[in-house]
This record gives C-alpha cells, sequence and structure tokens, in this order.
C-alpha cells in the first residue's frame, strides 16, 4: 500500500496503518537519529519522541507521500 493511502487510514485512526508505516521507516529514522545523537540510548528515546509527535501532527502532513522525510526530520 502506498504512502499516500496508508497515510490516510493513519490519519483516520487505524493505528495498524501507522504501524505500517513505522515498520517501513524504522530503520532511515533510526540511522538519523544515530547519526545526530552519539548515544543510542538517547537516540532510541529521540526515535519514540518523533513517532509520537507524527502521530499526533498526521492531519498537518500537507503532502503524504514524503511521509519519510517528514519522519526523519522530525527526529
Amino acid at each position: 500500500m502506498s504512502d499516500e493511502k496508508l497515510v490516510a487510514h493513519a490519519s483516520a485512526g487505524n493505528k495498524q496503518a501507522f504501524g505500517m508505516l513505522v515498520s517501513q521507516y524504522e530503520q532511515a529514522t533510526r540511522g538519523t537519529a544515530k547519526r545526530l545523537i552519539n548515544d543510542p540510548d538517547s537516540a532510541q528515546e529521540c526515535v519514540q519522541d518523533a513517532l509520537l509527535e507524527v502521530f499526533l501532527g498526521l492531519d498537518t502532513l500537507r503532502e503524504s507521500d514524503r511521509f519519510k522525510s517528514w519522519l526523519c526530520g522530525s527526529v
């Protein structure tokens, strides 16, 4: 399923769709955090904070095909 469809479903409250987005971009998000933060525990905490921020702000994402960039930029 495309990011656009997954974002639409997640925005409508479908937690499974959001979980699919997270699974798809988990490595990229962790990689971004590790490059920015030298401490693995702090990097993981940063990823978790970013995921929560993105989940709560899904309705503000203007271009759903840019979900990955938005998520990694939230780290």
